[in-house]
């Protein structure tokens, strides 16, 4: 009988362990998931940043294209290049 009982102690300890590990594990996967749809918002956001001043830089470029076409205009009465 204490044998049995012994036994039964130790099935429930090895269970209860198998359970926790399992709920850590299940706990740690969900934060793993938050944690890399969080980098993926991140990098998109960042990406659509960039994305962004590659277009002001493209603005900014034909504005200074203008402005150098309107320089040399001036200056040595060139017509539009």
């Amino acid at each position: 009988m204490a044998n049995n009982s012994r036994n039964t102690f130790g099935n429930n300890m090895v269970n209860s362990n198998f359970r926790n590990n399992r709920n850590s594990n299940l706990r740690n996967m969900d934060n793993n998931r938050v944690g890399n749809s969080n980098r993926v918002d991140n990098n998109k956001a960042g990406s659509i940043r960039n994305k962004a001043d590659s277009i002001h830089n493209r603005v900014n470029n034909t504005r200074n294209m203008g402005n150098i076409r309107n320089t040399a205009s001036a200056l040595f009465g060139i017509g539009t290049l």
